[in-house]
């Protein structure tokens, strides 16, 4: 993976990796629950975490060597200006994912699996929705053979974010 100036998340999905935010605390890791301030609040304890991390932290180590953990978390790439806050409300924003028709899903964006589904079936502004102020989301190296996808780019950073809706047939595919 070609590492440049950036700043990471990584977001896991606790419920896969219980011991994930003790992991964080002993690491000294800045970390949050994901549905913290969302109406998902509710399920605090269900809640995947956001962890901002560096190339040379155990975590990002374990995301690239561990299996459990590649599967289990995506790694968002964003401009080293842009701010935390901003950040963690795009990632927030993508938590629940109208469909074109109305319905209302829980989309698990910081699952490879889903994200893979969406980088294939996805059309661009669905994808660029998904990565919201991400430059780019990187699938662990350990398993992007696994799922076909390594990177997803953002084609239009500059333009005004475009409200997430998922098509009926990418909600088809997600739903295999």
């Amino acid at each position: 993976m070609k590492i440049n100036e950036a700043q990471y998340l990584l977001v896991v999905d606790t419920l896969r990796i219980p011991d994930a935010k003790m992991q964080c605390a002993q690491e000294n890791q800045t970390w949050e629950p994901l549905y913290l301030g969302t109406d998902w609040q509710p399920q605090l304890e269900n809640s995947p975490i956001w962890v901002s991390v560096t190339p040379h932290d155990s975590l990002w180590q374990l995301w690239e060597n561990d299996q459990t953990w590649a599967t289990s978390a995506v790694l968002f790439a964003y401009s080293t200006r842009q701010d935390l806050h901003e950040i963690v409300k795009s990632l927030q924003n993508n938590i629940t994912a109208p469909c074109e028709d109305g319905r209302l899903f829980l989309l698990r964006f910081y699952s490879p699996y889903t994200l893979s589904v969406i980088a294939k079936f996805g059309d661009e502004a669905v994808t660029n929705a998904v990565l919201g102020v991400a430059h780019s989301a990187y699938l662990s190296p350990l398993i992007i053979q696994d799922y076909g996808v390594n990177t997803i780019q953002h084609t239009r950073l500059n333009s005004q974010q475009t409200p997430l809706s998922l098509p009926r047939a990418l909600i088809e595919e997600l739903l295999q």
